[in-house]
Order: C-alpha cells, then sequence, then structure tokens
C-alpha cells in the first residue's frame, strides 16, 4: 500500500507545475559631490509605486541637483515580474537623497522618460515594488535633495520578486492518468472485499 501512495504522490507531483522563484540582484550607487547636475529632481509625494497599478509620474521640483545612475538590473524571465526594490543607505544620507527607478535608460534633461517608480520618500530604509517587464533592465537614479550636500552618498539596491499566489498548471493526460489510477486501485479494493 506504500509503494502505491508513493506512485500517486509521484504521479501528483509530475502533473502539478509550480513556479521557480527567480534569484534576488544587488547593485550600488553612488552620488558624489563632484557629480554632474540636472536641473531639476523628482518630487517625493508620500506615495511608493506598487504593482496594483502604474504609478503616475510624481513630479518634478526645479532645483539643480547631482545624480548618479546605478549599473542595471535585468529581469531575464520572459514573463513580467513584479519586483520588490530595497533601498539602504546611511543615516546622514537619509533624508538628503532620493532614487527613481527607469525602465532602460536614465536621460536627466527628460526625469518622466522610462520612468517605472520610486519610494514616494526618503529614509535610511525605504521599498517599493514595480512590474519589470520581460527581458527589460531598470537603472535608478539617485539624486540629492538638497543643493548644498556635504558627504558623498552611497545606496544600496536589492531586487526580489514577488511571487502571487498561484493555482498549479495541471497537465491534463497527467491528471488523466491520475484517474486511472485511482480507478483501478478502487477496482482492486472492491474485488478484494468481496471475496
Amino acid at each position: 500500500m506504500q509503494a502505491k501512495a508513493i506512485l500517486l504522490a509521484l504521479i501528483f507531483s509530475t502533473a502539478v507545475g509550480f513556479p521557480i522563484a527567480a534569484s534576488a540582484a544587488s547593485t550600488t550607487v553612488t552620488v558624489t559631490l563632484a557629480s554632474p547636475t540636472m536641473t531639476a529632481r523628482v518630487s517625493r509625494n508620500g506615495i511608493p509605486s506598487d504593482c496594483s497599478a502604474a504609478k503616475a509620474f510624481p513630479g518634478t521640483i526645479a532645483t539643480t541637483v547631482g545624480y548618479a545612475v546605478s549599473p542595471a538590473l535585468t529581469n531575464a524571465s520572459s514573463q513580467p515580474v513584479c519586483t520588490l526594490f530595497t533601498l539602504t543607505t546611511s543615516a546622514s544620507c537619509a533624508v538628503n537623497v532620493f532614487a527613481t527607478a527607469y525602465l532602460g535608460s536614465f536621460n536627466p534633461a527628460n526625469l518622466a522618460a522610462n520612468y517605472l517608480g520610486d519610494p514616494g520618500a526618503s529614509s535610511a530604509v525605504s521599498s517599493f515594488t514595480a512590474i519589470v517587464p520581460a527581458n527589460a533592465s531598470v537603472v535608478f537614479a539617485l539624486s540629492y535633495t538638497t543643493t548644498s550636500p556635504t558627504e558623498d552618498c552611497t545606496m544600496s539596491i536589492t531586487t526580489q520578486p514577488v511571487l502571487p499566489p498561484t493555482v498549479p498548471a495541471l497537465d491534463l493526460r497527467l491528471l488523466g492518468l491520475l484517474g486511472l489510477m485511482l480507478a483501478a486501485v478502487s477496482c482492486i479494493r472492491l474485488h478484494r472485499s468481496q471475496r
């Protein structure tokens, strides 16, 4: 009987497809007192981006600030992925920098172009989610929020796929085979009980 249970479990696990989680990724970006400048920065509107709907570009604040762009992080999947971005910086830099995510590339002359999302506020640790399209890359623009920064600031950026609850996909052929095996087991038990 134990062998039958193992066989049924093997057939069930083969018939059901479970998603495989992508791994986390990370990068860092540093804005320095010698970084190039731009004539506006993204507004911190207090609303973090999330995967339920694309966040509208929050607008800009006209001020000349230094900025830096992170190396690209890529969704190598063939599917769009809801991704959790966690941004970490030192306590002394927390309110003095703000990071914004962009699809593919960042253009300091047009901050709305390729905008993906942002955490809505500056803090030592902040996070937000956004949907990254299949095979797309994301870069972060880290900018000062003050025109008179006093130190270089480094931000660590980590990503983690957010897997929604999924209903396993069933292969109908294997499900049919499972049904036939259960019917056979039932027939055998019925036949034995009639002896």
